[in-house]
Order: C-alpha cells, then structure tokens, then sequence
C-alpha cells in the first residue's frame, strides 16, 4: 500500500465531531424551516444525520460524507443550509446528502 497511512483512532474521533456538528446544524435548520426550505420534502420531526463516512476517491481526495435521512434526496436548500453551517462551523470537507 502507497501514500499516507490512515490513523483510524483520528477518523473515529473526527466522525464523531462531525455527527455532533451535522446534528447542531440540522437544530439551526429547523429554527429556519418556514424560511427558505419550506417548499422541499423533509420530516422535520425526525430528521438526522444517520451516519458519516471518511471516503477515499479514485483520484485520492479525502472527504467526509453525511447522511442526513428524513429528507427527499432532492433538497438542494436544506442541503446548502446544512453545508454553508458546517461551513462556518470550520468542517471544509464534509459533504451532505439527504435521503428517506
């Protein structure tokens, strides 16, 4: 195997930063919900982030991947909200999806 290693005691812990920080945004989402997301498909009574995965692509980009579920897969609103929050929270690599 070439190229870095991988500390998973690091990954772990940052796995869990980052449910954390989903989860704090998903709160602020829900104080905006009559704003800008009102018109996309999202159970706000159950929404949360279902997990958070450390990828590897094909070209050797690093990146954390947040499954945010009680969601359509097509809220491209509350995906920015959630994004643009982690954003200004300090996590530059984690991307968002949503799903039922």
């Amino acid at each position: 195997m070439t190229g870095r290693m991988i500390d998973t005691w690091q990954i772990n812990q940052a796995l869990d930063i980052i449910d954390g920080a989903v989860e704090a945004a998903i709160a602020e989402a829900q104080k905006h919900k009559a704003d800008s997301l009102q018109h996309e498909a999202i159970n706000w009574g159950d929404l949360h982030c279902d997990g958070v995965l450390f990828v590897i692509d094909v070209n050797g980009k690093r990146f954390y991947l947040a499954t945010v579920t009680e969601a359509s897969p097509n809220c491209p609103d509350l995906q920015a909200f959630l994004q643009g929050s982690l954003l200004q929270a300090g996590f530059e690599n984690v991307q968002i999806v949503t799903a039922w």
